[in-house]
């Protein structure tokens, strides 16, 4: 059995028996008391009885009837006269021997109890008094009390040597039953920690421990599917450096060689130029996506018309569309004054619509402005062939396009996942939606308070 169960078993052990010692001891106290406090109003309403007899007719005869009434029972009875200090009746054939004469021969006034110490005592004792002068004393022995206290402890230490032998197997089984999950949890993570991520639990139940095991097992699956992508990314970005390295060893062997005529010589230091360009993309795409996942960067907002610097951001890559025949539209409903890090929002604004200019090789791309409240919205809207359903929620992922031999093309896709980290870092909603009839939509989408 693990530390952890004997540890939760001697500590429930300790609080049960100390519970278990404070109700057992109360219990019994309180039902001695009761028993007592039972015994001692039983023999002071048979007083009382005696004495009600006595009152309606007091003569011998009565006197006589009293006493019949107490045979065969553990109580005893005496009729006191005072004046003269004189026993009347008794049921006890030595009266002297069993009270004393501060007792017996007492100035009782109402009824009383003379005597109720039943550990010390031999008797308890009440005191009904008839008139001035006589008193009805009753007497039982404090042994019947005795006997009761000792045969209830009795009882009481059964019960307690029955919880001191069952509850320590009680207690083990069910603390054995709690760290069983945990116990697991912690094999579970120690198989992680060496990389083994196909670790099953019991996830069955809707308790913390079931939660806890839940979360460990999407855990160990997010992990799993982290390093088979990052493991694909790898693969893909020395794949991208391999290509561009090649053309790059091969055309400088043919650059230096001096059969090379000068035509062939500045084709070849072009493509050298060309690759050590991709080259250097690829590297800052890296670079970035390294920084924006460890935040090693600020967001430093202003408040700007969204108006005057979407024109500015978008006029340089108009140029460029016109170029290949294809239009870049802007759209501002209304403009308004926004709060950005305007350097950081331009950077994945023009990261998607190059996205977008890719993925769609004809049709325009419009880029669209909406506001409603405090609430805005930046829309890249093309008309390409559009995203599967099922890709639509994870594109941005780091290495989601590890998943598939990147083009020369479309190089590795970490636009968008440094678009999504940035995004996040900026308290924008970044999300893809499917536009209809065709295309994609690139929403960013938040909130200011003024």
């Amino acid at each position: 059995m693990s530390q952890i169960a004997w540890k939760l078993s001697l500590f429930f052990c300790i609080m049960f028996f100390a519970l278990e010692g404070i109700l057992l001891y109360g219990l019994h106290s309180t039902m001695v008391d009761d028993e007592i406090q039972r015994q001692i109003e039983e023999l002071a309403a048979k007083g009382e009885s005696h004495r009600e007899a006595l009152q309606e007719h007091f003569t011998t005869t009565t006197m006589q009837h009293v006493l019949y009434m107490e045979e065969n029972v553990p109580s005893e009875v005496m009729i006191i006269q005072r004046s003269d200090k004189r026993i009347l009746a008794t049921s006890v054939s030595s009266p002297d021997r069993i009270l004393s004469e501060d007792i017996l021969y007492a100035t009782y006034e109402e009824a009383t109890i003379v005597e109720d110490d039943w550990e010390n005592a031999p008797y308890l004792v009440t005191a009904t008094p008839l008139n001035e002068n006589v008193t009805v004393l009753m007497i039982e022995p404090t042994e019947i009390v005795q006997q009761y206290v000792q045969q209830l402890s009795q009882h009481f230490l059964y019960i307690a040597f029955a919880g001191i032998l069952i509850t320590p197997i009680v207690i083990l089984l069910l603390s054995h039953w709690i760290t069983k999950p945990l116990l697991q949890m912690q094999e579970a993570t120690k198989q992680m920690s060496q990389g083994n991520f196909s670790v099953g639990m019991n996830t069955t139940g809707s308790d913390e421990l079931s939660l806890l095991a839940q979360s460990i097992e999407d855990l160990a699956y997010d992990l799993a599917q982290h390093r088979r992508l990052r493991s694909l990314f790898l693969a893909s970005v020395s794949h991208e450096l391999r290509t561009p390295l090649t053309y790059i060893q091969g055309y400088a062997q043919i650059a230096q060689k001096t059969a090379t005529s000068k035509e062939r010589r500045n084709y070849a230091l072009s493509i050298i130029q060309e690759e050590t360009e991709r080259v250097e993309l690829l590297l800052q795409d890296l670079f970035m996506l390294a920084k924006v996942d460890s935040n090693q960067f600020s967001i430093q907002k202003e408040k700007l018309h969204v108006k005057g610097w979407l024109h500015k951001v978008l006029s340089p890559l108009q140029l460029v569309f016109e170029e290949e025949g294809r239009a870049l539209i802007e759209e501002v409903d209304e403009d308004r004054i926004v709060s950005i890090d305007s350097e950081r929002v331009q950077q994945m604004l023009v990261n998607v619509i190059d996205n977008a200019k890719k993925y769609s090789t004809e049709g325009p791309v419009k880029v669209r402005f909406t506001s409603k409240g405090h609430t805005y919205r930046l829309e890249v809207i093309d008309v390409g062939p559009g995203i599967p359903k099922e890709v639509l929620s994870q594109i941005g992922q780091p290495y989601l396009h590890a998943t598939t031999p990147p083009s020369s093309k479309h190089g590795l896709g970490l636009g968008l996942a440094i678009v999504t980290s940035i995004a996040k870092a900026h308290g924008i909603q970044f999300t893809f939606h499917t536009n209809d009839p065709k295309g994609t939509i690139a929403r960013f989408e938040w909130e200011e308070n003024r």
